[in-house]
């Protein structure tokens, strides 16, 4: 084994030129540093700086060679004088780490705080939404829970519902086969039927009457004097003639008959012909059962819109509102209940300007007794089945110009 001189390794090292090939490095790393990412560069710097470790370790080789060449004491001054200071006090390179240590070292502490703080944060909001989600999730159960239940319920409904469909539509069978079953019987007992019912409604349909010609008498009366701000009785008159409140009532009762059909021909959807007039039948006998249950309240509104057709009225409906809403009320129950008899009672069609038909109507005091023509309907007729049931008033004048004619009923 060949032993190191100092000569033997400074040749070497000029011979393999590695101080050489870490500038060719470095200079090869400087043209390309601007086109390398982040990682490739500093893997470049750690090789650089291995490269350098490696040259660093063989010239330490040769100072160590070049003092024990010299014998006892040889190079020592150098090492003394040179060698240790630099040691204790460090390469270029440690020195600035050196003076920046305490400053990254305060940086470092500074963001491992910052940090800090952020997962203390981030844990209380982390455990904030797991209660959230907790609840959440309750509150998700509880609502399957419930939709489960409603479920339940609509299946359940749907069942009756089909076995209600199903008793119905035997009963309307039912019914048509009786009815052709005892048709003789029932021909036979028509007439004492009627009868029966006659004597029955007489008595409902006389009140009604009354009731109404009370509403002439009293509610009328006190109604025209509390109407404010009115330019004359005529006006007023004309405001209080609710002949709306007959046409309001026949239509919703006829909206009943025709909602209580359609439910029929839902339940049974293969309706022949018998069965049809069964049905019919069936969704009458509901509407005169039910039709003193339905509230008139609603039909208000309807009612008071219409007094805005007028134009001499028209003005005045605002501030008497609350006045006309009572009379209103008490004039739509009346109106209800008379077209729902059996045969209904209902107001004759009539115009202002027609000649009058004092079969049905009379006079007001204050009229010209001479003329027949109507100028204006101060209160409606009752007829029923054709047959006066109770006469109106209107008020005639002769009129010298011709005028346009206005519908007062339904």
């Amino acid at each position: 084994m060949t032993t190191t001189t100092f000569t033997g390794l400074l040749c070497r090292l000029v011979s393999s030129g590695d101080f050489r090939i870490i500038h060719e490095r470095l200079a090869r790393f400087s043209n390309s540093s601007y086109r390398n990412s982040c990682q490739e560069n500093a893997l470049f710097c750690f090789e650089l700086l291995k490269l350098h470790a490696t040259l660093q370790g063989q010239l330490f080789q040769l100072l160590e060679l070049c003092c024990s060449e010299g014998g006892i004491g040889g190079g020592s001054q150098v090492l003394i004088n040179r060698l240790l200071p630099w040691l204790r006090v460090g390469s270029p390179t440690v020195r600035i780490f050196s003076k920046e240590e305490d400053t990254i070292l305060e940086k470092y502490k500074w963001k491992v705080e910052g940090m800090q703080e952020d997962w203390n944060v981030s844990k209380t909001g982390a455990a904030d939404l797991r209660l959230k989600l907790s609840q959440m999730k309750h509150q998700l159960e509880s609502k399957e829970s419930q939709l489960k239940h409603q479920f339940q319920e609509i299946i359940e409904l749907k069942r009756e519902n089909s076995e209600l469909h199903e008793r119905l539509h035997k009963y309307m069978l039912e019914t048509v086969t009786a009815t052709e079953s005892y048709k003789g019987l029932s021909q036979t007992l028509t007439k004492a039927a009627f009868f029966s019912r006659s004597i029955q409604l007489e008595p409902r349909s006389a009140k009604l009457v009354e009731r109404f010609s009370e509403l002439y008498n009293d509610d009328r009366l006190k109604t025209v004097k509390a109407l404010k701000e009115m330019p004359d009785k005529s006006v007023a008159e004309r405001m209080i003639y609710f002949t709306e409140c007959f046409r309001v009532s026949k239509t919703e009762q006829r909206k009943m008959r025709s909602r209580m059909k359609q439910a029929l021909q839902t339940a049974t959807l293969d309706v022949g012909e018998v069965q049809s007039v069964a049905m019919n039948d069936v969704a009458e006998k509901y509407t005169k059962k039910n039709i003193e249950l339905h509230e008139t309240e609603f039909f208000i509104p309807d009612v008071i819109k219409s007094l805005y057709r007028n134009s001499m009225a028209s003005l005045h409906i605002p501030s008497n509102e609350k006045i006309l809403v009572q009379f209103t009320r008490e004039v739509l129950r009346v109106a209800w209940d008379l077209v729902s008899l059996d045969p209904p009672i209902d107001l004759p069609t009539s115009r202002e300007g027609d000649i009058i038909d004092e079969t049905r109507y009379r006079r007001t005091y204050d009229s010209e007794f001479s003329a027949s023509t109507v100028q204006y309907f101060v209160w409606p007729a009752l007829v029923r089945d054709g047959s006066v049931v109770s006469k109106g008033e209107v008020v005639t004048k002769r009129l010298f110009s011709p005028r346009i004619r206005k519908v007062s009923t339904c």
